[in-house]
């Protein structure tokens, strides 16, 4: 029989690859074409972007928040604890980088386009995205 613990570390490592999908995707092309849209447009496109976006990114990390605190209280007894900690240490970084850098980020944009603020909103989201990745490593481990 299935462990919930295993059931619950797929739904993490799921939910997480994903993230780390959508994370580079952003990164490489989403953030990037911010500079090409003209002035005139793009608080309409920015809007655009981040209604749509949170209705993915927002569930995802979610699930992946709640399922890392879960294995932190009912973890896979095989696995060193050390790396569940680690793991989730890892997502509250991202939410708080998310919460103190990224957000208000895009409020600024949403009120001006300015490119000098969209290379800012890039240059920390390198951090976010690398800490995303170090997390999918993080998870990979935990399966060997």
């Amino acid at each position: 029989m299935i462990q919930v613990s295993w059931v619950i570390f797929i739904v993490q490592l799921v939910s997480s690859f994903m993230m780390i999908g959508i994370a580079w995707l952003v990164q490489m092309i989403n953030y990037p074409m911010f500079r090409n849209v003209p002035d005139v447009l793009f608080k309409e496109y920015h809007r655009t972007h981040l209604s749509r976006s949170q209705w993915v990114i927002g569930p995802l990390m979610l699930v992946e928040m709640v399922s890392a605190a879960y294995l932190l209280i009912w973890p896979i007894v095989q696995v060193k604890y050390a790396l569940y900690v680690l793991n989730f240490f890892l997502i509250i970084l991202i939410w708080l980088l998310t919460f103190i850098m990224h957000l208000p980020a895009h409020r600024n944009l949403q009120e001006k386009h300015s490119l000098d603020a969209i290379d800012k909103l890039i240059n920390w989201n390198w951090i976010r995205t690398i800490i995303w990745s170090l997390h999918g490593f993080v998870l990979i481990f935990i399966l060997y």
